[in-house]
């Protein structure tokens, strides 16, 4: 699958099989490659890493970021917007 032109890009290795990952990634957002029985590298293009971000949450599995590594932190950003510390009131 091609992807298409944008001014981002980021590899994971997701725990995940291939035909999964080919239900989960939308045409053109993301390129697959297998990484045996039960794991996909998967590269995600966007408008920002925090878009990219939030393709890789919408996976709901385990991955490991390839590159690059400032995409750990749009991931640890990004779940601070929508977790909040603290008690409730």
């Amino acid at each position: 699958m091609l992807l298409a032109e944008y001014p981002f890009y980021a590899t994971v290795q997701a725990e995940i099989d291939f035909g999964r990952a080919q239900r989960l990634v939308p045409p053109g957002a993301g390129s697959l490659e297998p990484d045996g029985a039960e794991r996909t590298l998967i590269t995600f293009g966007g408008h920002s890493l925090e878009e990219i971000a939030v393709r890789v949450l919408q996976l709901g599995t385990r991955v490991r970021i390839i590159e690059p590594v400032e995409l750990k932190g749009a991931l640890r950003a990004w779940m601070g917007t929508v977790i909040a510390d603290g008690p409730e009131s």
